[in-house]
Order: C-alpha cells, then sequence, then structure tokens
C-alpha cells in the first residue's frame, strides 16, 4: 500500500503534465510523448524531490512550530512579522533581522551564535541546538533549528546590542528598533536641531505656532540650497555621513503635519520629526488620528517621537507619574507605529533631576527648546533647540545657523 500510494504521487503530476500537452496539441513540438520523453519528465520529477529531501535534512526535519511555541505578534521597527513566545519570552528569527537591520548579521557555529550590529557592537550566545522531540523553554537565549535556521530572544539582543525593545503585556505583541549608541558619537559635533510646532494658512489657536505653508517652504528651500541635510536623530548613529546636518523638529503632533506637512517634505524630500502627545491621538479633532500618525511613520519622512502622553510639566509631577509619563506614551506610539520612540520632547521644554535619570531608562535623547545651537559633549538629554515661529524668515533662519 506505502509503494502505491508513493507511485500515485510520482505519476499524478506526470498525468497532470501530459494531459496539459494533450490538450495543447504538442509537448515540445511532438505530437506523441515518446519513452524518452516520459524518462526526461521522471528525471526532472526525481530531481525535485532529492532537492526537496535535502532541505528537510538541512533542517534537522524540525520547524519552530514543532518547539511547544506559540505565535505572537512582532514588529521589527514598522515591519510586521511572527515570532514565536512562551512564558513572556519571545524569538523572533535571525534570518528576519538581518533583512529588516542594514548591518546586522549572525553566524552559527556549533551551538553558538554571534551577532553584529551597524554600530560595531559584537555579542556571542549560547543557543539551543534543539533536537527532534525536544521543546523550548523560557530561559533559552536561542533557539538553533540548523546552521542557517535560528531564532534569537529580542530582549537579549537589546540589553547588548544597540536596540529598543518592548514587549506589550496587554496583548502580547513585541516591538524592537534600533537605538544609538550616544557614547560613540563625536564629542564636540554641533548639530542644529530647529523646533517647529503646526503648519497652516489659519491659525485655530496662537498664531505663532503656526507656520505657513509658503514659510515652511521657504525654509526648506533655503536649507537645501545652502547644503544643510535634514535627519532624524537615529541618524547621529552615521554622523559623519553628513557634512551639514539639521534635524527639524515639530511638537505636540497637530493634523495639520499630516495635511500640510507632509505633502511639504515630500515635495522637498526632507526629513522631520514629529513629537505626539500620545493621550490627544484620536482624542482631539486638530490633532492626528492614529491612522494620520500611521501613515507618517510609513511614509518614511517622518520620524514619530514622543511627548508625553498628557503634556504635562514632567518638573510637576513624582517620580512615579514622570515614569508613567514616560513608558505609556512609548508604547501608545509603537502600538500605532510598530516602531519604539527613543526621543523625549519635554512639555514646555522642563526637566528636572528626575527625569535625567530616568528618562534614559527608556529613551536615548532628550529635547528641550532652549534658544541654543546643540553640541554633542554628553548633554544627550538636555538637547538644545532653536525655536522658529510665523513670520520668522529665511533672513532669521541664517542668522541662527550661521
Amino acid at each position: 500500500m506505502t509503494a502505491l500510494k508513493e507511485n500515485s504521487r510520482k505519476i499524478l503530476p506526470l498525468l497532470s503534465a501530459i494531459l496539459l500537452c494533450l490538450l495543447l496539441g504538442s509537448c515540445g513540438g511532438k505530437t506523441v510523448l515518446t519513452g524518452d520523453d516520459l524518462e526526461a519528465m521522471w528525471a526532472v520529477e526525481e530531481a525535485e524531490q532529492q532537492q526537496e529531501a535535502a532541505a528537510a535534512a538541512e533542517a534537522g526535519g524540525l520547524s519552530i512550530g514543532q518547539l511547544g511555541l506559540t505565535e505572537a505578534s512582532f514588529y521589527l521597527d514598522g515591519q510586521a512579522y511572527t515570532a514565536y513566545g512562551l512564558d513572556g519570552t519571545v524569538w523572533v528569527e535571525c534570518r528576519a533581522l538581518a533583512d529588516r537591520f542594514p548591518g546586522f548579521s549572525w553566524q552559527t557555529e556549533g551551538g553558538t551564535l554571534t551577532f553584529s550590529d551597524l554600530q560595531g557592537h559584537q555579542v556571542a550566545l549560547r543557543g539551543h541546538v534543539m533536537k527532534e522531540g525536544e521543546h523550548a523553554v523560557a530561559e533559552d537565549p536561542a533557539l538553533i533549528l540548523s546552521e542557517s535556521d535560528c531564532w534569537v530572544s529580542p530582549e537579549l539582543l537589546a540589553k547588548q546590542l544597540s536596540f529598543r525593545y518592548l514587549f506589550d503585556a496587554e496583548t502580547g505583541a513585541g516591538y524592537l528598533s534600533p537605538a544609538v549608541d550616544t557614547s560613540l558619537l563625536p564629542a564636540g559635533r554641533s548639530v542644529p536641531v530647529l523646533m517647529y510646532h503646526a503648519v497652516a494658512d489659519d491659525p485655530w489657536g496662537w498664531e505663532g505656532l503656526f507656520m505657513t505653508p509658503e514659510g515652511m517652504r521657504s525654509h526648506l528651500q533655503w536649507l537645501l540650497d545652502n547644503g544643510y541635510d535634514p535627519i532624524f536623530f537615529s541618524d547621529l548613529a552615521r554622523i559623519d555621513d553628513y557634512d551639514r546636518p539639521v534635524i527639524l523638529t515639530f511638537d505636540d503632533g497637530y493634523n495639520d503635519n499630516y495635511t500640510e506637512l507632509l505633502p511639504i517634505l515630500q515635495e522637498f524630500g526632507a526629513k522631520a520629526t514629529v513629537f505626539v502627545i500620545a493621550g490627544n491621538v484620536d482624542e482631539n479633532p486638530h490633532f492626528l488620528t492614529s491612522q494620520q500618525v500611521k501613515a507618517l511613520s510609513d511614509s518614511g519622512l517622518v520620524d514619530i517621537q514622543s511627548h508625553t502622553v498628557n503634556h504635562m510639566e514632567l518638573t510637576s509631577l513624582t517620580e512615579e507619574q514622570q515614569i508613567a509619563e514616560l513608558r505609556d506614551s512609548q508604547l501608545m506610539l509603537a502600538r500605532i507605529t510598530g516602531k519604539v520612540p527613543c526621543v523625549i520632547s519635554y512639555p514646555a521644554g522642563k526637566y528636572n533631576d528626575a527625569t535625567l535619570r530616568l528618562a534614559p531608562e527608556y529613551y536615548d535623547f532628550g529635547v528641550k527648546s532652549q534658544d541654543r545651537l546643540w553640541t554633542m559633549d554628553g548633554n544627550f538629554f538636555a538637547v538644545n533647540r532653536f525655536p522658529l515661529y510665523r513670520g520668522d524668515e529665511t533672513y532669521n533662519l541664517q542668522a541662527l545657523l550661521q
């Protein structure tokens, strides 16, 4: 019976091919299949079976789904992947990490996995080489199914390489995004950071916060004409790639950042950072919706970062309240964009010693609004910005930068 099933499995594809030939009226220019034709088709079928067998042998006959794990939603810097989890531990595929993050690489040697990231960090992990019938345990840092198939704990990677990791206990989803190792940034290098808010012809609030669309265009045109490169904070990891970097920031997350600002950024191909008050998303008609936040993030020209949950001055809060504002806004935005925010903008530019102690647990940078040029001297949580307002012309911008 086994032999009959095997022969049937081989014969059915062949019969299908013969039938197709008969319907078409020819088979490679012949109207009748010869014995040589049959032998050639059998040879192709045998070769395909051998390739399938070799692939199965290389994988050790195991798949990640056979290890007693459950599927988990996972986002690698905004892109959805399937991960696997057990008792709060999540494992993500090494190949997915290498595909998603330029500069990330991995290699397997026996039971040891060596990982590298774009900033030159390297870490070696002892993985569990899985065998038929075994199940993963939550303490495994990595699961090795074969030399070319491994799964690793993103939480462990984030502790030793330049990544930020969030696990959403409520939904079971995980988020992994690149971080910036600020210890590698060149001391003494100056980077101007510009602070805007809204972009609209008709202000609905304090007029000074609303750059006109034409004013915004003129600022961007002047910056590009004078050799400035608008970058994200994450691009600071490659600061030597830019002759004249500048960071454009927009506070609060007004809905005109989507309707007015995004088309202007697309027109010039320029990058900008939008600091979103997470608690206002979908709650206030003047502020961004979650769909707009996602669209901005997906555009590739806008980096969505945190402006806390409720926009309360951090200096007026207890440490526990500050933690909630820092932590919860990060998770709320990650749920929308799939990316882990790494920059916090302090409401009203106010912070205290507790803020400077707590913020590095969640972010790589903290920005204020002091009207000065930012020079990188270890002050990554007291980043100066130049405020710009409605009516500021290009000569005002030139005066600040030159």
